[in-house]
């Protein structure tokens, strides 16, 4: 049985090579890039800016919000791995079992699960909108995706600071009736 809560690398947990179909639509500098690690929102706005940074074509919009989504994902899952690895250090500090430790993060995780959902769902509803229109202006495709990185970042960081004082009050709960 595994401890829980457990580090997940969820950075390395698929393999994202870039499919065959999309790799004839991507900038030849990305081609050879470890987009599981490395991607960030400044490769995004590159490829953005690539060929016409005024018009973008709908295949290339949409290989863009492919690497856009890995992204997102990946910053999330980087959220989670943080809050877990505090939570750990909490536990340990105050010698909390395995078994409540395991129960209590998975309570977080479908949570951290949800909000991921949301946030794709969110997401995918106001790029459709974008991706219906005829043209797609660079520059206001580029903000678009700016906003959305925003709504994430906001969403992240209240999820992991609710999710952890959740798992804080746990952890006060369980020493205060321990102690008695």
């Amino acid at each position: 049985m595994n401890d829980y809560p457990k580090d997940i690398d969820f950075n390395n947990h698929v393999n994202y090579n870039v499919p065959s179909h999309l790799s004839a639509m991507v900038p030849k500098d990305y081609k050879q890039l470890e987009i599981n690690n490395t991607i960030t929102r400044e490769d995004i706005k590159n490829m953005i800016k690539a060929e016409n940074p005024f018009y973008i074509s709908k295949k290339k919009a949409h290989t863009i919000l492919y690497f856009y989504n890995i992204y997102l994902r990946n910053n999330y899952y980087k959220m989670i791995n943080d809050t877990s690895a505090r939570f750990n250090k909490l536990a340990e500090q105050h010698d909390i079992p395995k078994k409540y430790k395991k129960k209590w993060w998975n309570e977080c995780k479908k949570d951290f699960m949800k909000g991921l959902i949301y946030l794709q769902d969110r997401t995918e509803i106001s790029l459709s909108d974008i991706m219906k229109s005829r043209v797609i202006i660079g520059l206001y495709f580029d903000s678009h995706l700016r906003c959305i990185d925003y709504l994430w970042d906001v969403y992240m960081n209240n999820s992991s600071q609710k999710r952890f004082n959740f798992l804080i009050e746990k952890i006060m709960d369980y020493e205060s009736s321990s102690s008695m």
